[in-house]
């Protein structure tokens, strides 16, 4: 399973590196791919085969059989064409995003940078639901926001909020997801 991840991870990361624009317009025949990941094409089709299954790669037939990452940033995807530069300056983020979250291993912690009022809330929003419909988070698990500046001043809420769980906000993100709003307003003493 490990390794099924490793070749869509790297799939991903070979797109993108490649054509900034599109990633999902980038072909890879299982010749091309085994070669770049030196895995046995007989070993590396079966699992393209899988990921094929799983929608997270398209098989297009023909000689030679060409693979590319399944883009749901097409018109297809409902949750990130609502936003601004889906297809334009936010299309690598988001490419870079989706890889992040499908890589096996531990929740990753993703920090998103802007000015005010550039739509960081909403990006985050998106991000939570894309878990939600990958199954990345319980459909149970909530998108807690947390803004930082109705605490920044005040250190037994924050120390309430980390450290006692049984009341804490933390709590009710459990198998979901944690959005901190203004971060940069917590004194460096307390973060």
């Amino acid at each position: 399973m490990k390794k099924k991840y490793e070749v869509l991870f790297y799939i991903d990361k070979l797109s993108t590196q490649k054509n900034q624009n599109n990633p999902s317009k980038m072909l890879f025949s299982t010749k091309e791919l085994a070669s770049y990941l030196n895995i046995q094409r007989s070993n590396l089709s079966a699992i393209l085969n899988e990921l094929v299954r799983e929608n997270k790669l398209e098989k297009i037939s023909g000689r030679p059989v060409l693979y590319k990452i399944h883009n749901k940033l097409d018109e297809n995807d409902l949750i990130f064409n609502q936003l601004i530069g889906v297809n334009g300056s936010l299309a690598k983020p988001i490419q870079d995003i989706k890889s992040t979250l499908l890589y096996p291993g531990k929740k990753p912690i993703i920090l998103l940078t802007g000015e005010s009022g550039t739509g960081k809330s909403l990006f985050a929003k998106k991000i939570y639901e894309f878990c939600k419909e990958k199954g990345l988070v319980s459909q149970s698990g909530q998108l807690v926001k947390l803004n930082c500046k109705y605490f920044m001043n005040d250190e037994t809420m924050i120390k309430n909020i980390f450290v006692d769980y049984r009341k804490s906000t933390i709590d009710k993100a459990k198998n979901g997801m944690i959005y901190f709003d203004n971060v940069h307003l917590i004194p460096e003493k307390l973060s």
